[in-house]
């Protein structure tokens, strides 16, 4: 019989000593706050979504630049396109009113770093959405001379045909 309790005992520890199992539950995903200010300055919190390699909340220098905020933000993609692919790089800044938010800037993002559009001023809440389109070029040189081989071989394939 004392071996029946020794077992018994054993069972116990092993059970108690054994993980629970896991039940999957649902989790929420919510956003690290990133932080790109400089300590002792005016800082202020904006958000960032859509197309970049780092959404969500940003506490920023209230006197940081456009460009320093884009090279922080990473816009994924941005310029990195091969020759037969059009790029439209867009953002727009939301801001809160008495009416909502509100579309207040909406520009090319290019645009904005060649300094053919306006940089934005940004303000404490600012909603930035950043979003990029690509797609195949319409008409490029490749397109035009792989039609006028296909077209050209077309053709032979058929004068052959009709001479045989």
């Amino acid at each position: 019989m004392t071996r029946l309790v020794q077992l018994a005992v054993a069972a116990v520890v092993v059970t108690i000593a054994l993980p629970a199992p896991q039940i999957a539950t649902a989790q929420t995903t919510e956003y690290q706050r990133k932080e790109h200010f400089l300590v002792g300055r005016p800082t202020m919190e904006i958000y960032v979504l859509g197309a970049t390699g780092s959404p969500g909340p940003w506490k920023v220098s209230q006197d940081i630049s456009f460009i320093e905020l884009v090279s922080a933000i990473l816009p994924e993609g941005l310029g990195n396109v091969p020759a037969d692919v059009v790029q439209k790089a867009t953002l727009d800044i939301y801001r809160s009113g008495p009416a909502g938010r509100q579309l207040v800037y909406s520009h090319d993002i290019r645009a904005v770093l060649r300094g053919e559009a306006p940089l934005p001023i940004l303000q404490h809440h600012d909603l930035l959405v950043f979003e990029n389109y690509e797609r195949p070029k319409r008409f490029s040189f490749r397109t035009f001379t792989s039609l006028l081989g296909t077209t050209s071989t077309m053709i032979l394939l058929y004068l052959r045909i009709r001479n045989l």
